[in-house]
């Protein structure tokens, strides 16, 4: 465990006030304030390269752990126990999400995740001499499938719905084709910037995508076509309203947020009379899924998704099970005799 002095360097590293000000953020360290570890503990992320998304996500349930050990009586950071957790647990199982449903394990995993951080740190940096956290075991997650996935025939019905006649439905015409040349997260699209397409070689680039790392995509013919119109056509206008930086852009002349692009496919799969629940992310699992349908390969589909790890790609190959059935019945001797 850290002295008295190094508590008091550390205090003082993360404070640049007056004497009495970092006398006084030296002592509510001794005393546990949760607060202020949670501080030390953001500095220690941002120490770490950690993704700004990742720290805000982690930050966030962080705070949710506070407010409930708060709401136990536990306000110093020495009370938490292992009791203590299992019951924060318990509580985030039964928790209702905003649609009114309990959250999916791997929603469960990510909070879990958070606390299981935060603690190590402490333990790291020897505010506490052992990690409350440290047998609290994560939720068995199902390998689920993508839910919804477009035919080849549905998403060309999709991407020709916006009016290409009107300069925002022209944006939005530039915004499905790049979702589904590129399989881009929505947080990866919303944060381009114009100097990020070239168009003329077709390629993409992510800066600071999930996890925070960059890298390189290809788009097709057709996707750059439609972004190198709306950058030299329509995105020219509404930037004069309002200098903005980002590629696709508001009436306003703002950012898109992705609330924006989900209500907008929302009114195109309605206009486009598809009976699915399709959002951002459906261009993403439909990308993939076509990609190896067409004899792809996994390793190339894993680059251009941006997945860590092979495993993520994989449960694409499960979809595709339809290629297998026509194989089967195409190749299998006994599927050419008379059923019964």
């Amino acid at each position: 465990m850290l002295s008295a002095n190094d508590n008091n360097h550390s205090a003082k590293s993360a404070s640049g006030g007056t004497n009495d000000e970092k006398t006084n953020l030296s002592t509510s360290l001794k005393t546990g304030n949760l607060d202020l570890f949670m501080n030390r503990w953001r500095q220690y992320q941002e120490i770490l390269n950690r993704a700004p998304g990742t720290i805000l996500t982690r930050g966030n349930s962080l705070n949710h752990l506070i407010t409930f050990l708060i709401q136990q009586g536990v306000s110093d950071i020495y009370e938490v126990r292992k009791e203590h957790l299992s019951s924060y647990q318990k509580e985030l199982f039964y928790r209702l999400n905003r649609k009114g449903r309990q959250n999916q394990p791997g929603t469960l995993n990510n909070d879990i995740k958070a606390m299981k951080s935060f603690f190590s740190f402490l333990k790291i940096e020897g505010y506490l001499s052992y990690d409350p956290s440290r047998d609290i075991q994560y939720s068995k997650e199902p390998r689920a499938l993508p839910k919804v996935i477009l035919t080849e025939k549905e998403i060309k019905k999709l991407l020709k719905t916006p009016d290409i006649h009107n300069p925002f439905g022209y944006r939005d015409r530039a915004m499905l084709e790049l979702l589904y040349s590129s399989g881009l997260r929505l947080s990866e699209l919303l944060n381009l910037k114009p100097v990020d397409v070239d168009y003329e070689q077709g390629l993409v680039r992510v800066n600071k995508g999930k996890g925070g790392k960059d890298r390189i995509v290809p788009i097709g013919k057709i996707a750059s076509k439609y972004v190198e119109n709306y950058i030299k056509l329509v995105r020219i206008d509404l930037q004069r309203k309002k200098n903005n930086e980002y590629l696709f852009l508001s009436l306003q002349g703002r950012q898109l947020c992705g609330r924006q692009l989900e209500w907008l496919i929302e009114r195109y799969t309605h206009r486009a009379k598809l009976n699915k629940n399709v959002t951002p992310h459906t261009f993403r699992h439909t990308c993939a899924t076509h990609l190896l349908q067409r004899k792809a390969n996994i390793r190339c589909v894993q680059e251009i998704l941006g997945h860590a790890s092979l495993d993520s790609t994989q449960k694409y190959t499960q979809i595709t099970i339809t290629d297998l059935k026509e194989a089967h019945q195409s190749c299998h001797p006994r599927e050419k005799d008379p059923a019964y």
